[in-house]
């Protein structure tokens, strides 16, 4: 049986962490461009991290980047780096309209914003396909609009990965549901939520890490930073941040405790 503790935890730092800059990325993974079409046709550009399979298959992490960004920021950030040794596999893709990736019907991305929702499902459906991937073990892990994106996701749209990390998810998280009747919205998994107390008050981001630990039915973490940073930046710049997400990963996705 898993020991769910602490549904939700606010872990309130007495004193600023430290904030640094990472040094530049030396790439640690063999990295494989990749690309895969969502339902509606539009060609979807990826990076491919695999894992190292020799002891069984491995988990696979879903990075969704923020708005205005693109799939290179999970190595310019150091979050790759920094993860490498727990050798799970990665696919970091462009979201349509944004970097190597198509954009679409640009009209139908205008009238419905969530379109980037079968992006991820195609994400999903591909990378379950890989050889090596254990199916039962995906994590989304979301930046800002990818947060959103994964957060709503799991709500109203039937994402069912294992758990989820997000950084700096806004309240837009909950507008993208605006068309989801309420007795068919479901619960995030299990969600660590990273934010940080002096960002855009527009944003809403600790508030809705709160807002989302709430709704999610399993083990919840939310940890803000007394810092001015957004989204990926976070752990880019406090690298206290790192120990977190590493350690959520590991509860969540390799633990044998059922």
């Amino acid at each position: 049986m898993i020991f769910r503790i602490l549904p939700l935890v606010l872990l309130a730092a007495c004193a600023s962490p430290s904030v640094v800059r990472r040094p530049p990325l030396q790439r640690e993974l063999a990295k494989q461009p990749v690309s895969f079409a969502t339902s509606d046709g539009v060609r979807i550009a990826a990076n491919w991290f695999p894992a190292n399979t020799a002891r069984g298959p491995r988990p696979v992490l879903i990075l969704l980047h923020g708005g205005n960004r693109y799939k290179e920021r999970w190595e310019e950030t150091g979050f790759v780096r920094e993860l490498a040794p727990e050798n799970y596999h990665y696919l970091a893709l462009d979201i349509r309209g944004r970097g190597e990736s198509e954009s679409g019907d640009a009209e139908a991305l205008r009238h419905d914003p969530t379109k980037p929702r079968l992006d991820v499902e195609a994400a999903l459906a591909w990378a379950r396909a890989q050889p090596g991937v254990d199916a039962t073990r995906i994590a989304l892990v979301g930046s800002s609009y990818g947060a959103n994106l994964t957060c709503a996701g799991c709500i109203g749209w039937g994402f069912r990965p294992k758990t989820v990390v997000c950084f700096s998810a806004t309240a837009a998280a909950y507008r993208f549901l605006h068309r989801v009747d309420e007795d068919k919205k479901g619960k995030i998994p299990s969600g660590l939520y990273l934010a940080c107390d002096e960002e855009s008050d527009r944003y809403e981001a600790p508030e809705t890490a709160k807002r989302l630990a709430e709704d999610t039915a399993g083990s919840s973490k939310v940890v803000c930073y007394p810092v001015r940073l957004h989204a990926l930046s976070i752990f880019e710049f406090v690298p206290e941040s790192h120990d977190v997400v590493r350690a959520w990963l590991r509860d969540q996705l390799e633990s044998t405790t059922e």
